[in-house]
């Protein structure tokens, strides 16, 4: 919260590698993988420990190379080869641990941008897995292009969409701090449109949209 509320836009940086020298020492020791020396010794521990880590690191401090590893696996998790822009049409779970797929897929559809998008939306045309699907829907609202992002928040209108689908396209759709003005200029224009597509007992919830501003 102080990272994406609080701090201005020229401390982003300095705060952002803050945070990431700040987890490093942990991260090196767990890594990726759940075959490090720390899970022989403590495997309960480092499981719990692995989806944190990583976040502060690859996520919220940006550090690489993790944050190219994890964009390396969630693309591979969606069937992309690197350097490859088409598809296998599957889902492979073993790309990538099962406590780091959402953080993997984000991260992808962020640093390698419209061949995982365009994968992730013709997936979710056969994919009926609830599980994936939401994983897919919640890594899409993660792009910080304005085209790209606003065609996602354009989901939420789809009728390829679940009903219980439609409050991630447009709870997500603020959580990244470059999309905040655009997703809330098209909440406010689109309001009645959203509040029938939502599921009646999440139309109270969206008075939440607002926190980002409080």
């Amino acid at each position: 919260a102080i990272k994406d509320v609080l701090v201005s836009e020229t401390s982003q940086p300095a705060v952002q590698k803050f945070i990431a020298d700040l987890y490093w020492p942990i991260y090196e020791r767990i890594g990726l993988d759940p075959n490090s020396e720390f899970d022989r010794a403590n495997p309960v521990q480092a499981t719990l420990l692995r989806g944190p880590v990583v976040n502060m690191v690859a996520v919220q401090g940006r550090a690489q190379p993790a944050r190219a590893e994890l964009a390396k696996r969630g693309a591979a998790y969606l069937g992309l080869s690197p350097g490859v822009v088409t598809s296998d049409g599957k889902v492979h779970p073993d790309a990538v641990d099962a406590n780091l797929v959402d953080l993997a897929l984000g991260v992808a559809v962020q640093d390698i941008g419209a061949p995982v998008v365009d994968t992730i939306l013709a997936l979710l045309e056969t994919e009926r897995d609830g599980t994936i699907r939401s994983r897919m829907l919640a890594a899409l609202t993660r792009s910080i292009d304005p085209v790209i992002a606003a065609k996602v928040r354009d989901l939420a209108f789809s009728d390829s969409l679940r009903v219980n689908e439609v409050p991630i396209i447009v709870y997500a759709g603020m959580g990244e701090r470059a999309n905040t003005a655009a997703a809330w200029a098209w909440f406010t224009a689109n309001f009645d449109a959203i509040k029938e597509r939502m599921p009646t007992f999440n139309q109270g919830g969206l008075a939440r949209i607002g926190r980002r501003f409080c």
